[in-house]
């Protein structure tokens, strides 16, 4: 059994090996990231901006025409500026408190991609140190990763959401696993996943991706019934929030 996993144990402890070089160097420059007082990226300004309309009482979904200031940054829905308007005072710059949530959320999806690579592999008969060190690999190569070095210390949902999605994805994986060995069962602990895509969303939509991913994963693995109940579920859940979203803002949402 070693000997048939050989070869994907050494790729994976030299990738590990070698990205790891570098994590000391990650974790200067994101430490010193957190408590720089300046914007790094334009959209840090504006995303504080709105969260600090948002702390003051008004909306960020507003009309946006020549004459006005109001929504700037991008069409996203707004659960990462209710959260950094949450940290607005509680910081000694109004960035940290975004790029410290961001941060955090980093270090969950780090968790999350190590869990689901382990899932994958680990959970099979016989081969839980491929599983280990497949996982190693996975999470020691995207904490290095440049783009997610750098976003990971920004004022920006896109993180957040991807975090959110992932422990969304790694429910299924898990509902799957214990349900296996006929199909068509599934443990009923997958519909947990429902809060976790929704919220998701509503930090940058375009996670929406997961939850299609993950219907289409039960599609496969569970049979339909599985998938129409997750996807039934979150399409209401979310659907209550979003139109009561668009009443809240007068339909600005858009």
């Amino acid at each position: 059994m070693v000997l048939r996993w050989l070869p994907h144990l050494l790729v994976a402890l030299l990738i590990a090996v070698t990205a790891a070089q570098h994590l000391p160097r990650v974790a200067a420059f994101q430490a010193a990231a957190l408590g720089n007082p300046f914007p790094t990226q334009g959209s840090e300004s504006l995303i504080v901006h709105e969260a600090g309309r948002l702390a003051r009482g008004q909306s960020i979904y507003v009309e946006n025409g020549p004459d006005a200031r109001g929504f700037v940054s991008g069409p996203y829905t707004p659960l990462y500026f209710v959260a950094v308007a949450a940290t607005l005072k509680l910081t000694p710059t109004v960035y940290a408190g975004g790029r410290a949530i961001t941060l955090a959320s980093w270090l969950v999806l780090l968790l999350a991609v190590g869990a689901l690579a382990w899932g994958g592999v680990g959970r099979v008969r016989r081969a839980a140190l491929p599983g280990v060190l497949g996982a190693l690999a996975a999470v020691v190569s995207l904490a290095v990763f440049s783009p997610g070095v750098i976003w990971a210390v920004r004022v920006k949902p896109t993180v957040p959401g991807l975090a959110l999605a992932a422990v969304g994805l790694l429910v299924v994986q898990r509902a799957v696993g214990a349900g296996r060995g006929s199909r068509g069962v599934v443990d009923r602990s997958v519909l947990w996943a429902v809060p976790f895509f929704v919220a998701a969303f509503f930090t940058k939509q375009t996670t929406f991706a997961a939850a299609v991913a993950a219907t289409l994963f039960l599609l496969v693995h569970a049979g339909p019934r599985a998938a129409a109940r997750l996807a039934l579920l979150g399409a209401a859940v979310g659907g209550v929030l979003f139109a009561g979203l668009i009443v809240l803002t007068d339909g600005w949402l858009f």
